[in-house]
This record gives structure tokens, C-alpha cells and sequence, in this order.
């Protein structure tokens, strides 16, 4: 079990070092930051709001269980952040990719 869990860490590590190496990307920087937020709280809840008041039928049912699910699902998420705390990746993640062969 702690032979899976350290290769998960270093994995994510490794991940994230590659992906935030290099600060002169920045047409990938927004792409990646617009991507991000289309998944967020903001565009989702606002998604299905608008769905189950401008649809009908089979679609504005679906959009009421959609609302539903979000409710609970951002709930149980807001409880579970303040119970559960961890640390920041760039804070775990010590020696960065690009500076470990220098």
C-alpha cells in the first residue's frame, strides 16, 4: 500500500513539475486557465439554472436533477475542504524537474 502511494506522489510530482516548468508559455497558461474554469462552480450552476428555466419537458426535469446533484455534491465538497486540509502541490513537490540535473 505505501509502495502504490509514493509512486502516486511522485507521479502527480512529476506531472506537475512538467506542466508548470515553464513560465514563458502563455498562450498554454490561458487555454489551460479558460479549460479550468469552464469545469467550475460558476459555469456549471449557471448551466443548468438556465436549462431548467428556459427548457421543458424531459430536459427541464434533467436539469432540476442536475441542480440537485450540484447542491449536494458542492456541499459535501465546501465540509469536506474545511475538514480535510493538504498541502499545496508546489509545497510537496520540493526539488523542481528542470533544476534536478544541474
Amino acid at each position: 500500500m505505501e509502495r502504490s502511494r509514493s509512486w502516486m506522489v511522485q507521479t502527480d510530482c512529476t506531472l506537475f513539475q512538467l506542466l508548470n516548468g515553464k513560465q514563458e508559455a502563455i498562450t498554454f497558461n490561458r487555454w489551460m486557465s479558460m479549460i479550468t474554469h469552464l469545469g467550475g462552480a460558476i459555469s456549471t450552476i449557471s448551466t443548468v439554472v438556465i436549462l431548467s428555466l428556459f427548457s421543458a419537458g424531459l430536459i427541464q426535469q434533467t436539469a432540476y436533477a442536475a441542480v440537485a446533484s450540484l447542491i449536494i455534491s458542492h456541499c459535501i465538497v465546501f465540509f469536506l475542504k474545511h475538514i480535510v486540509r493538504r498541502n499545496r502541490p508546489y509545497l510537496v513537490c520540493r526539488a523542481p524537474l528542470w533544476q534536478k540535473n544541474r
